[in-house]
This record gives structure tokens, C-alpha cells and sequence, in this order.
């Protein structure tokens, strides 16, 4: 469904309408064809689809003055849409949500909403795919608190002109205040993704986000790309 956005004429389009998706980066508004991708019923696709079950029904598990507490807490988590524009959550969406990103790094699910506190964020990230010594290194700052975990997404290996991978990242693991940078996330990689970048003049994209752990609450994460190395 798409979300409209009016003014005295429509100010903004996002979303899908019929057979046309409609968005905006850098350069400005566009449309391009909306494409049904094939359903291949993964394993990491189930995962989610069993996790977004499991915290509907915990949702309902918790007591009244539990619910409560969650949807007197929507103020404190008010975001922003595609547009920019601030909303509020209901209690039970900010209950699924905190509790998803949480399940993501293995945590333990929380039945009061947590106290806001904003993660530590990453300043600079960075990483090296070098066939040579077949690692991937990947290169942070500042260090990872003692209450904070990194969630790493990552990109199959894609073409070296590729710069749009939104849509492509896949959770492959977590760092911890332990995982000391430079940290070597290949086994992370090739767990998800196989040895198949071992190819120089591939690209590898990797997303860092910083989480409070024990509150789900995450910031947007930083980027970064590495075309591998001979």
C-alpha cells in the first residue's frame, strides 16, 4: 500500500500502487515497476515469520498493567515515517518492535518498556575483503560498550558498480564489547554467504548497527563497502 503525503497538491508518494512502486533517493522522486519476487520460504524468512507470531502472542500473554505500561510509553519512542514527519507507535507495535530487534542479537524478550537511552554510535566503519589471506576485516570506532551490541548486516558479493543495496542486507552476526576492532568477520560472512566472494573486483556491503541490549532500541547504523581485494 502506498502512503500519500498532501499538500495543496500531493507533496509526497511512497509505496506500491498496482504495478508501480513510488519512492525518492538522492536525485528526487521516482517510479519504477513493482516486481513479485519468488517466495523460496527460507529458513531466515521463517524465523522472522515465527518471531512476529511468538510476540503477537506474548503481546496478549502480558497482564493489563503490563499493556499499559507499554502504550503510556509511546511517547517516549515517537519516530519519524518515510516522509519525516513524526509518529507514535501503538503500545503493542513498540512491544513487537524493541522485542524483534532484541530476538535479532539472541537477547532476552522484555515485558516493561525500557527506560530511552540512545545507543553508542559508530563515528567510522570500515572494511577490507582481501582474497590473499581470505579475510574480511572489519574496522570500527569508538570501542562497542559493555551495554551495547553492533548488529552486522551484509551483501552477497555484487557487481563493482553496484552502489544501491538496500534491499540485499542480511544479518549475518553480532559484536560485543569483547569483539575488539579490527574484528575478522569472515566465519560471519561465509556462514551466511558461502566462500564465493573470493573473487577480486566484487563488492561486499556491510551495515553496523549499533542496539542498547538489553532495550532493543537501535540507531540507523552506518555503511560501509570494500571491493575485495587480489
Amino acid at each position: 500500500m502506498a502512503k500519500v503525503k498532501y499538500g495543496e497538491m500531493i507533496a509526497d508518494l511512497r509505496g506500491k500502487i498496482n504495478g508501480t512502486v513510488h519512492s525518492k533517493n538522492r536525485s528526487g522522486a521516482y517510479m519504477r515497476n513493482k516486481t513479485s519476487p519468488v517466495n523460496p520460504q527460507t529458513t531466515s524468512q521463517s524465523a522472522v515469520r515465527n518471531s512476529f507470531a511468538t510476540f503477537s502472542q506474548g503481546w496478549r500473554s502480558l497482564t493489563a498493567t503490563q499493556r499499559n505500561s507499554w502504550i503510556a510509553a509511546v511517547d517516549n519512542f515517537v519516530r519519524n515515517n518515510v516522509f519525516g514527519d513524526a509518529v507514535r507507535l501503538t503500545g503493542a507495535n513498540l512491544y513487537m518492535s524493541l522485542n524483534r530487534v532484541i530476538a535479532t542479537i539472541a537477547g532476552t524478550a522484555i515485558t516493561t518498556p525500557p527506560i530511552v537511552s540512545a545507543p553508542t554510535g559508530l563515528t567510522a566503519s570500515s572494511f577490507v575483503a582481501d582474497v590473499s589471506d581470505a579475510t574480511i576485516v572489519l574496522t570500527y570506532t569508538p570501542a562497542i560498550p559493555a551495554t551495547g551490541t553492533v548488529a552486522l548486516y551484509a551483501t552477497a558479493p555484487q557487481s563493482a558498480g553496484i552502489s544501491f543495496v538496500k534491499n540485499k542486507y542480511r544479518y549475518i552476526g553480532k559484536l560485543v564489547t569483547a569483539n575488539a576492532s579490527p574484528f575478522d568477520i569472515t566465519s560471519m560472512y561465509e556462514a551466511k554467504f558461502g566462500t564465493g566472494w573470493k573473487v577480486a573486483g566484487q563488492k561486499l556491503f556491510v551495515r553496523a548497527v549499533p542496539i542498547v541490549t538489553l532495550a532493543g532500541i537501535a540507531s540507523p547504523g552506518l555503511d560501509a563497502s570494500s571491493v575485495v581485494q587480489a
